[in-house]
């Protein structure tokens, strides 16, 4: 039997966390468990998708799929961070990876653990265990208040950072004052340190994860 590893989370970083299990050792059965039955459609509003082509490199092509009006090119400095996350989440299926859609509790270490899951369809309740259970739900966000908004015009000054994204709208966040006279076409707010940052340093925290997890010796 393959040995089994469960990511509990499809946040950025649980995602890009199951993608690298997946590269690392793709003879192992990889789970990402989540309770969301939309992934990449957020309640919330979006998140930051600040990032700079060059940054791309670090994101391996085969981990998402064409994300249309959003697909990066020389020019973008922004994407559209939901519908990566949604894509992401599609193409780890089609890799081979398997998604459950349960509320879940988690006992045992991060050795080793049995994941105690809640859910609809035939099996409503149940346990798996897993040689290893990786946790990327993700700690609450601290930091400073940013507000964002999406426009169709370049934004300058202030305490504004920005991004374009490939299909032309510009991704903006600042801190205090709002940029005047911006006929903005989504608004959203954030809390955390940097939203150039965030979308990148989600995807390197979740790899990190799946290297130790690959690391870590097998119980038993």
């Amino acid at each position: 039997m393959k040995p089994r590893i469960a990511v509990i989370g499809s946040t950025l970083e649980g995602v890009a966390c199951a993608h690298s299990i997946l590269d690392q050792k793709p003879e192992y059965q990889i789970s990402l468990i989540t309770e969301d039955a939309e992934v990449g459609f957020p309640e919330e509003g979006e998140s930051p998708g600040l990032v700079e082509f060059k940054e791309w490199g670090g994101i391996p092509e085969d981990w998402y799929g064409n994300l249309g009006s959003q697909q990066p090119n020389g020019e973008s400095s922004a994407v559209r961070r939901s519908w990566l996350l949604k894509s992401l989440m599609t193409c780890f299926g089609k890799r081979g990876g398997t998604i459950l859609l349960r509320g879940c509790s988690v006992s045992g270490g991060a050795s080793s653990g049995s994941v105690s899951f809640q859910g609809g369809g035939e099996v409503g309740s149940g346990s798996i265990h897993f040689e290893q259970v990786v946790d990327c739900l993700g700690a609450k966000e601290e930091g400073a208040i940013w507000n964002g908004g999406v426009c169709d015009t370049i934004v300058l000054g202030g305490d504004c950072l920005s991004g374009i994204r490939a299909d032309g709208t510009v991704e903006v966040w600042w801190c205090e004052s709002e940029p005047r006279d911006v006929q903005w076409i989504q608004r959203m707010s954030w809390t955390g340190d940097d939203p150039t940052s965030s979308l990148i340093d989600d995807i390197r925290t979740g790899v990190e994860k799946a290297t130790i997890a690959c690391e870590r010796k097998r119980p038993g």
